[in-house]
């Protein structure tokens, strides 16, 4: 989310982490499998990923080779406003370095909202958030020295199930699923399976997420809609979809939830019952805004970049993860 954006970014702390049962619905061509249940609620930081004074707000984030790619969107009202720049933290020596465009010769990209990326075999995707805009941008990344760089930019357009929609759609997650045989998109709640070919994204599978959860928690059940939350990026591994969400009613709290997604179940649309992960961070030390922003499966632990806001008004951009959390 961007500071100066009509959907308000928050910017994030984590004071307190839970990580619960959940029972949740996913209406899906693909099938949800249980899970296990757990309870987290302790991180550390991994990175002060506040780099740049024109650049404050943070949006995607990847992990690849053990670098943290990431994206800091400029603010509306400056003079960088629709630019971003792209970084690579590297998790093993702890150093962040800025990520070059060999197209234009500089550090700065156009990418939309930059909401989420994927990074994998010399390729990034970004999904720009941008409607009747090419959805998907990609380009070839190179490690040239320790110094990364992108070029051969491609555009790509993603089109709804909605036959009444004919523009492209604003896409706001991707991520490669390699036993689905294809890339996952998002936008809003419905999730499309599929590959690039030429200018388009060819979807073939379609999922709807479903917004209502019954939580299991330590003060008992709980439901939660999540059509009261804004819907971030996403990050998918061994079946399970991560989506992280921020409270639009509570902007100090944020949660990730895990939906399901198999392919071997009957072209029909489902809504099974399924015992899931489920994290939950309210805030008190950024009291006004914790925002996560995405979500990345590393070496088996959990990791997220947040935007944060304490009661002061002052702002914080950090990748985190969580303690004692492994899969």
């Amino acid at each position: 989310m961007i500071r100066g954006f009509s959907k308000k970014k928050r910017i994030l702390t984590i004071a307190s982490l839970a990580f619960v049962g959940v029972m949740a619905s996913a209406i899906s061509i693909g099938k949800a499998n249980a899970a296990y249940v757990g309870y987290f609620n302790t991180y550390k930081y991994v990175a002060n990923i506040e780099l740049d004074s024109n650049f404050t707000s943070a949006q995607a984030m990847n992990i690849y080779n053990s670098v943290a790619f990431h994206i800091k969107t400029a603010n509306n009202g400056t003079a960088r406003a629709g630019y971003s720049r792209i970084w690579a933290y590297d998790l093993t020596n702890n150093t962040n370095n800025p990520v070059y465009n060999k197209d234009t010769g500089g550090v700065e990209f156009q990418i939309g909202h930059g909401n989420c990326m994927y990074v994998g075999d010399g390729s990034l995707y970004i999904a720009t958030q941008e409607t009747g805009k090419p959805s998907i941008v990609k380009y070839n990344y190179s490690n040239e020295n320790g110094t990364y760089y992108l070029s051969n930019r491609k555009e790509f357009s993603v089109y709804s199930h909605n036959q009444s929609i004919k523009q492209p759609i604003a896409i706001t997650g991707i991520n490669y699923a390699s036993e689905l045989g294809g890339f996952l998109v998002k936008n809003g709640l419905d999730v499309y399976l599929g590959n690039f070919t030429n200018d388009t994204f060819q979807w073939t599978k379609h999922y709807i997420l479903d917004t209502n959860l019954t939580v299991q928690t330590n003060n008992g059940i709980e439901n939660i809609d999540v059509k009261n939350y804004i819907r971030q990026g996403m990050f998918y591994r061994s079946g399970i979809l991560y989506m992280p969400m921020t409270n639009n009613n509570q902007k100090n709290q944020s949660i990730v939830v895990a939906y399901y997604l198999n392919q071997n179940t009957a072209n029909e649309a489902v809504i099974p019952e399924i015992q899931n992960q489920f994290f939950r961070i309210t805030s008190s030390k950024y009291s006004k805004l914790f925002e996560i922003e995405d979500v990345a499966r590393h070496n088996n632990q959990m990791y997220v970049n947040v935007n944060t806001t304490d009661a002061s008004g002052r702002n914080y951009d950090r990748i985190i993860k969580f303690n004692d959390f492994t899969y």
